[in-house]
């Protein structure tokens, strides 16, 4: 998923294409890739005294302060993303909408970027800018927006051009916080904090997820789950049960 780029921007309101297919169109992608156009990176690739990029001598400078990449990246664009509501939603659903650790290393990932699937088990993030094109670098990886992170980087609290959008970003997520708790096999907590029609919509979503990567036996655990969730909650005789099962097939 490239940032910007798998958007039409030209559109009415571009967040509208994202509004409902967000969760798939994420969930089919290996990673998410953010660019960033920086008018002010020099020419000579050597920052002056003054400029926005001054002291940044490699990359260890970006990486290695205290709030990581997200905030050791100086370039303004990206000072503008980390501030955007919808921005740090996408960022919400890279951390947690499951992914095939399999097909990632099928696909010939390596260096650096397996060992961050491996150690984080989210979705890689990376920012690749004018700075990276220019010294020929690789994306850097941010870290993943959870925790301590999404403590700070709320979307709920991130910057919107159009305010009548809250509700959808409030919707979105609730959806992604449910979804962490199905990654911790905490689906008891998510059915009394959220309900059980919020959670079974989820599970229904990430089940369709595993169908389009292929891995059907994650999605045959996620429908079960969903239907014993409708069965205690619904009752055997319930048009939604009956719909559960015509789609476990």
């Amino acid at each position: 998923w490239i940032d910007f780029a798998c958007i039409d921007q030209d559109g009415k309101n571009p967040a509208d294409e994202l509004n409902e297919s967000m969760i798939r169109l994420v969930g089919l992608c290996d990673m998410l890739v953010t660019p960033v156009v920086d008018d002010e990176w020099p020419v000579d690739d050597e920052p002056e005294e003054g400029s926005i990029w001054a002291g940044v001598k490699s990359r260890s400078d970006i990486e290695g302060g205290l709030g990581g990449v997200a905030d050791g990246y100086k370039a303004k664009g990206w000072k503008e993303y980390w501030k955007r509501a919808w921005c740090l939603l996408e960022m919400l659903y890279a951390a947690n909408v499951p992914f095939s650790l399999e097909l990632v290393e099928k696909r010939g990932f390596g260096g650096e970027l397996l060992r961050f699937v491996h150690d984080k088990r989210v979705r890689p993030h990376a920012i690749f800018g004018t700075r990276e094109l220019k010294l020929k670098e690789a994306p850097l990886l941010l870290a993943p927006l959870k925790d301590d992170v999404l403590a700070k980087k709320d979307p709920r609290k991130g910057e919107l051009t159009n305010k009548n959008d809250y509700s959808t970003i409030e919707r979105h997520v609730q959806e992604l916080l449910i979804t962490n708790l199905v990654r911790m096999h905490n689906i008891p907590s998510a059915v009394s904090d959220y309900g059980h029609v919020q959670v079974t919509a989820v599970l229904d979503k990430l089940a369709d997820v595993h169908e389009k990567q292929c891995e059907f036996p994650h999605q045959a655990d996620l429908l079960q789950m969903a239907l014993d969730i409708r069965r205690r909650e619904l009752g055997d005789d319930h048009v939604d049960v009956a719909a559960t099962v015509d789609n476990m097939g």
